[in-house]
């Protein structure tokens, strides 16, 4: 190579240090993009599963919007903003959703009654039974506490005419009357809820409890 000045040497050590310098950039960009890949990598099978099943309860919720007392369901957390979902539109009957959302219905029904929270009931009882309500509140205004541990739920009649849809559903629940024991019984009731094909915007309503 012959005899190197002392500023040739400085020039190498120069150049060694941008080569280095380059080298290591080149490796953090890789590492991050590996990174970015790894962030991307679809979630476990557990984890995947309790988020659809999230979503499902979400839409069976939405599709029974005024369980949340009138509030908009396009400002519900993980809903899609402008396009709600409406699994069971009037004119229509979606079984599995109309039951995920009549789960739900029970339970905020009976924890209603229980408490006495005739406001509550208003917005999903129909008139009729709502009335039912009231007068037994009169007779009994106590509140207790109750908590619906368990429910099922499934169709044993549904009636259409273009006008109206009326659905029985039974009921088979396991309630504790005491949240502070584990003390708890097990009741079987049916239930019929209607709603008016012939109104815009209808709403299932409860119309009877046996």
């Amino acid at each position: 190579m012959g005899n190197l000045s002392s500023l040739d040497i400085v020039l190498l050590a120069a150049a060694a240090y941008v080569i280095w310098r380059l080298i290591m950039r080149i490796s953090a960009n890789n590492r991050n993009m590996s990174d970015r890949t790894h962030d991307v990598t679809p979630e476990n099978p557990d984890t995947a599963a309790q988020s659809s099943e999230d979503q499902r309860t979400r839409r069976a919720e939405a599709a029974w919007g005024y369980l949340r007392g009138g509030e908009n369901v396009r400002a519900q957390p993980g809903l899609a903003q402008g396009t709600p979902p409406q699994p069971d539109l009037p004119g229509t009957f979606n079984e599995q959703e109309f039951l995920r959302g009549a789960k739900v219905m029970y339970g905020r029904i009976r924890q209603s009654l229980a408490m006495r929270n005739l406001d509550d009931l208003r917005q999903f009882v129909a008139p009729d039974l709502m009335a039912e309500f009231e007068r037994q509140s009169a007779q009994s205004p106590d509140r207790t506490s109750l908590v619906v541990l368990l429910v099922e739920a499934k169709v044993v009649d549904l009636k259409r005419d273009g006008k109206k849809t009326e659905a029985q559903v039974a009921y088979h629940a396991t309630i504790s009357d005491d949240p502070k024991t584990n003390t708890s019984r097990q009741v079987d009731e049916t239930w019929r809820f209607g709603r008016d094909e012939t109104a815009t915007d209808a709403k299932w309503l409860l119309e009877s409890v046996g």
